[in-house]
């Protein structure tokens, strides 16, 4: 019988030593970068105008797609179609294919509750229009997020889609940052979901907005 004394003690593994875990070090340095590359973005934003000669070293875009949200965000692309970037803007909230067809403004509604929802109606109405080069225009708080969301939801998609962020009219609170920073995760995993398990993905949402 072995005594309690002479028993094999295991070194306690105190908080410390969990937070210099190499998993931890590894996304405290990512959420680092994401943060400082997110924050020059926004900042970049803040004084760019449709009118900047930098927005045309990037190739014209065949369409804009403006997500639903800030008004900024329309704003935004409407001066861009103005200033001759591209020859139409498409909102995420209507089919331009059935607005084409006559039907009732109402009745051609995507009905979208997420940004996963407008990047696979996107999906299906760019592909039916059968353009190639498109720029998606969200507020500048929101272009990590809806970037990593089309980039999954586009994939083999042969449509080049690019964001590009609009300023928003007052600076984002903390709190706004924090979300989209929270969301990140369940956005792409939900992504995902929509792509390769469309079935599993409305019943979560239909659970979600219930």
């Amino acid at each position: 019988m072995i005594h309690p004394h002479q028993a094999r003690r295991f070194p306690a593994v105190s908080q410390w030593g969990i937070l210099r875990s190499d998993l931890v070090v590894s996304l405290v340095i990512c959420l680092a970068v994401t943060v400082f590359f997110w924050a020059v973005a926004m900042f970049s934003s803040l004084h760019r105008s449709p009118s900047d000669s930098r927005l045309y070293e990037i190739a014209q875009a065949d369409a804009i797609v403006v997500l639903a949200g800030d008004d900024n965000r329309l704003k935004f692309s409407q001066l861009l179609i103005e200033r001759g970037y591209a020859p139409r803007l498409i909102s995420t909230l209507f089919d331009p294919g059935c607005i084409q067809q006559g039907h009732h403004l109402e009745a051609c509604r995507t009905g979208v509750r997420n940004t996963v929802d407008e990047a696979v109606a996107m999906r299906r109405i760019l592909e039916q229009e059968h353009l190639h080069r498109v720029t998606i225009v969200t507020s500048d708080y929101h272009a990590l997020r809806s970037g990593a969301v089309f980039a999954v939801v586009f994939a083999g998609s042969n449509i080049d889609v690019h964001v590009m962020p609009a300023a928003s009219s007052t600076i984002p609170h903390l709190s706004q940052l924090w979300h989209e920073l929270v969301r990140i995760g369940p956005s792409v995993l939900g992504a995902l979901f929509a792509r390769y398990a469309p079935g599993t993905y409305d019943f979560l949402m239909q659970q979600r907005y219930e």
